[in-house]
């Protein structure tokens, strides 16, 4: 909601590349979300509920996870099971980074 009032031209010019950077980002994470979504969709029950959450989620944080999770009227055992499986999976990726 904090956008309509922003003034798009000067968070353009005063961020430059970085919000570039930003939106190359949040595009991949959409596309994996959909290639994910549409590969997946039939092995996994309510798929499109942690699809749309989770994406939220690596584009805007937890802000947006809980946002998209009352809009969308997700299911309490859903929005656990997710928060659970995303805590473990960055558990796993950070225990790989310690690796390097």
């Amino acid at each position: 909601m904090l956008l309509y009032e922003c003034n798009i031209k000067k968070i353009w010019r005063e961020s430059g590349r970085l919000l570039m950077t930003f939106i190359i980002g949040a595009v991949g994470t959409l596309i994996g979300a959909f290639v994910g979504y549409f590969t997946l969709r039939n092995h996994i029950p309510d798929l499109g509920y942690v699809a749309t959450i989770m994406t939220g989620s690596y584009i805007g944080g937890g802000v947006n996870f809980v946002a998209l999770s009352d809009a969308f009227n997700v299911p309490s055992e859903i929005i656990a099971a997710t928060t659970i499986a995303d805590i473990e999976n960055k558990n796993i990726f950070h225990k790989d980074l310690e690796r390097i």
